[in-house]
């Protein structure tokens, strides 16, 4: 069995290989604060719903945040169907009115689990505090289990030079 290595390949490609190496690392996604929080327990139904808080820590220079959840459902309530959802609220201080995210809603079945996982919501700042606000209309309320997802992070310079670049070409273009 050969190696393949930097040296068996000409020079030009070793030099582009290298720069390219050097170009990516550079580029490369600034630090990023990730934070997972395990939900189990049954929480009970009405129109207030009930929210889950957690502080958010996050690393300096990180400007965006995103919210995702994964897990599971179910109810008592043997062989109907309701409605759960699942809201992502964020704020900067205790003493701050929540700002959220559009509704997650899922048609949960009774007596069997049901895969419950809204896909990434992202937003353009870094709160202190963020919360998991869960509605149901079951007055026995719904069993929900998964992880809660918040991370802070600062975007790769490298996806900012690609959008600015996309956006310049646009405009030559236009011309």
């Amino acid at each position: 069995m050969s190696r393949t290595t930097i040296k068996s390949f000409p020079r030009p490609a070793r030099r582009s290989a290298v720069i390219a190496g050097g170009v990516m690392c550079a580029l490369g996604a600034a630090g990023a604060g990730a934070q997972v929080e395990p939900i189990f327990g049954t929480f009970p139904g009405g129109p207030a719903g009930f929210r889950l808080v957690f502080p958010h820590v996050s690393a300096p220079g990180d400007t965006f945040t995103t919210f995702e959840f994964a897990g599971a459902a179910t109810h008592a309530d043997v062989p109907m169907s309701h409605i759960l959802v699942i809201v992502f609220e964020w704020r900067d201080l205790p003493t701050d009115p929540w700002s959220s995210s559009p509704d997650n809603a899922f048609s949960i079945i009774g007596g069997m689990p049901n895969p419950v996982m809204t896909g990434i919501f992202s937003v353009p700042e870094v709160p202190g505090e963020v919360a998991l606000h869960v509605y149901n209309g079951l007055p026995g309320g719904m069993t929900l289990a998964g992880d809660f997802t918040h991370l802070s992070f600062t975007p790769a310079p490298g996806s900012i030079a690609v959008l600015v670049g996309a956006g310049v070409l646009g405009l030559r273009r236009r011309r």
